[in-house]
């Protein structure tokens, strides 16, 4: 139990001790008094139907018995049974007491294409297995993520063709991310190193609306897995930059909105982080549709290029990237971006291209040709798995 005594609560942040925690029924079938399995309702936590009382307050044979619960056996399988949160009062992951949890903040401006990068980061690492070569064994949507993330996310853009609607506002969003269990080697940037141990880690994601983000109050409140984060992915929207903005109004292009500094939201967000947490946590700088950037310019640039699968040429890659987003920052006027990312001591640049054309007006997308979406989403886990 001293393990799972120094966990916690993935939403809020609470200590757990397990010991203490209630297990609930989350499949949200019952009459009042018991649920559809035969389980007793002893009360309720939230919404959330108590069907077993923490073990510390057992007695006897009992007490034994659920103290040495692995949390494979806390009910009925039919009831969902999950432990609770006596804080936030929602249902925690049962992968909790063997994976580690690691917060991945995708953060921009509206517009910045934070959904479009999730979709098109999902697909290549889930679906196409993109990260293998960097010695992860496993990157598999928990079994409600992947259902959303099916639905939600990639038959609208993939299997029909249309971009995705502004993120709308939603309270629940900190209760609600994009999960996915992954298993990994020791790796580094030259590739996996498989000494027989491995680690668990469950990534969070969550997909949250920019007004959530760029509002202070919204997002102490409704998005606190940003300070609490353990990286951070920094949308940089180019059609919000001066010189990609007239350039986009000279070729009668789509205006974007640009109703807050995305410097401001950054510096918001790395102050919420805090300087001494900033120390440990990977920032990756990302210059969202890449593509837009190089249609304007009429030049390629190594980020126009499909990545390498080999880890060691995809290190030199993202070296010679890094310096070639930071100068291409400094080009397109925003030497403000890049002052505040320099508070960072783990700050990487990168550029990708989540749908990789533009839009039609009617919301089809013409062609989808997504460039180096898990750059980001590597260089962060790299530096997670060998901190």
């Amino acid at each position: 139990m001293a393990f799972l005594d120094r966990i916690k609560c993935p939403f809020c942040a609470t200590p757990l001790n397990f010991a203490r925690l209630p297990v609930v029924a989350t499949s949200n079938a019952n009459d009042g008094k018991r649920t559809t399995a035969g389980s007793v309702i002893h009360r309720w936590v939230g919404r959330w139907p108590v069907i077993r009382e923490p073990a510390a307050d057992a007695t006897g044979v009992q007490r034994i018995r659920r103290l040495m619960n692995d949390g494979s056996d806390l009910g009925p399988a039919s009831d969902l049974p999950a432990y609770v949160c006596l804080r936030c009062c929602h249902p925690l992951p049962n992968e909790l007491g063997t994976h580690e949890i690691c917060i991945i903040a995708v953060v921009g401006t509206v517009g910045a294409g934070k959904s479009h990068f999730l979709a098109a980061m999902a697909r290549e690492a889930t679906r196409r297995q993109g990260l293998a070569p960097f010695g992860i064994t496993e990157f598999a949507p928990d079994e409600l993520s992947g259902g959303k993330y099916h639905i939600n996310y990639y038959r609208p853009i993939f299997r029909d063709k249309k971009a995705l609607d502004a993120t709308d506002r939603d309270a629940d969003v900190q209760f609600d991310p994009l999960t996915f269990r992954v298993t990994a080697g020791h790796v580094n940037g030259s590739g996996p190193h498989d000494d027989g141990d491995f680690r668990q880690l469950l990534l969070m994601f969550h997909d949250v609306a920019g007004e959530v983000l760029t509002d202070r109050a919204d997002r102490a409140t409704l998005a606190p897995f940003v300070r609490r984060a353990d990286g951070v992915i920094f949308l940089v929207d180019p059609a919000a930059l001066e010189p990609v903005s007239e350039w986009r109004e000279q070729e009668g292009l789509a205006a974007v909105p640009d109703d807050f500094h995305q410097a401001d939201l950054l510096r918001a967000c790395l102050n919420d982080i805090g300087a001494d947490r900033l120390r440990e946590v990977p920032v990756a700088i990302t210059l969202s549709k890449s593509d837009m950037v190089t249609r304007m310019l009429g030049r390629d640039f190594a980020f126009s290029r499909p990545a390498s699968t080999e880890p060691a040429k995809w290190l030199a890659e993202r070296n010679y990237i890094n310096t070639e987003v930071a100068a291409l920052l400094r080009k397109l006027d925003a030497t403000d971006i890049l002052a505040v990312a320099s508070v960072a001591p783990r700050v990487t640049f990168h550029a990708v291209a989540p749908i990789g054309s533009e839009p039609m007006p009617d919301n089809t997308i013409a062609e989808i040709r997504p460039l180096r979406v898990l750059d980001p989403v590597a260089q962060i886990l790299l530096s997670i798995l060998n901190s």
